[in-house]
């Protein structure tokens, strides 16, 4: 008999666990790494048994579903979130690369909010009931209606390589989407 298994590490490992839980019992299967697509391509035409074994996610066969999740807590408490499926890299390290990038886009946005909100307020609070005080009301009601997702989208070309005044283009490993001409 043949296994086949996708070619990531931990299915891998799960799949050598397998292998020897049926050695044990006295049957001789061979171990066979293969790429995802290969698995994916088998079961489209219908040979579901080469793939079966390997949707499961489970490194313990045996394991209850409560105690697979508080051994996960137990880890979280810990600071260990596990291996990434995508990246083969701990979770909590590609977590911390990113940390310092998002806490600088964190406090540039609040200190950009509270520049133009602050000053919007007191504005329209002193000149009550006038043209300013309802411009100010109608920015922060627009300002609060846009969905954040969108407007971060609609700022991608303002936060280009030609304005210095954003951090982002200088983070090293971040990739401007502009291009300049010359």
């Amino acid at each position: 008999m043949q296994l086949q298994a996708a070619n990531v590490p931990v299915t891998l490992q799960a799949m050598q666990v397998n292998q020897a839980m049926v050695a044990e019992a006295g049957f001789n299967v061979s171990l066979q790494a293969t790429q995802f697509t290969t698995l994916l391509a088998a079961q489209r035409s219908g040979d579901f048994q080469i793939s079966r074994s390997d949707w499961s996610g489970r490194l313990d066969p045996d394991g209850n579903v409560v105690w697979q999740y508080l051994y996960w807590l137990g880890n979280l408490l810990r600071g260990d979130l596990g291996i990434s499926l995508r990246a083969n890299q701990p979770v909590t390290d590609l977590i911390l690369e990113k940390l310092p990038v998002t806490i600088q886009l964190a406090v540039l946005a609040m200190i950009l909010a509270m520049g133009i909100g602050l000053p919007a307020g007191i504005l329209a609070a002193v000149h009550k009931n006038s043209a300013l005080d309802v411009t100010a009301n109608l920015v922060a009601l627009s300002g609060l209606s846009v969905p954040n997702f969108w407007l971060g989208i609609m700022l991608i070309p303002e936060t280009d390589c030609s304005r210095p005044s954003f951090p982002a283009p200088s983070t090293p490993g971040c990739r401007c989407c502009a291009t300049t001409a010359g």
